[in-house]
């Protein structure tokens, strides 16, 4: 992991794992309040962003994060190589 960004006044934490170099990039959103962006080409995550992020660790106190919006995106997405 390259860097964490949190804006508190949005209350959105930003995980920037690899440098902005990506060939073709695309965002899967995976729940109402996660989205990640990665490499199409190297199939490499490069950032993830948790929106409402404070809310987001109040409510994964009580029950884990279900991935369901994830399940609507093509295998190749889903799949880690």
């Amino acid at each position: 992991m390259k860097e964490l960004h949190y804006d508190a006044e949005g209350d959105i934490l930003t995980v920037n794992f690899l440098p902005a170099k990506a060939k073709k990039e695309t965002g899967i959103e995976i729940t109402d309040n996660i989205v990640l962006y990665f490499d199409t080409v190297d199939e490499k995550p490069l950032q993830m962003i948790l929106i409402s992020y404070s809310r987001l660790v109040e409510h994964t106190r009580r029950s884990p994060v279900q991935l369901k919006k994830l399940a609507k995106y093509p295998s190749a997405c889903n799949a880690s190589r």
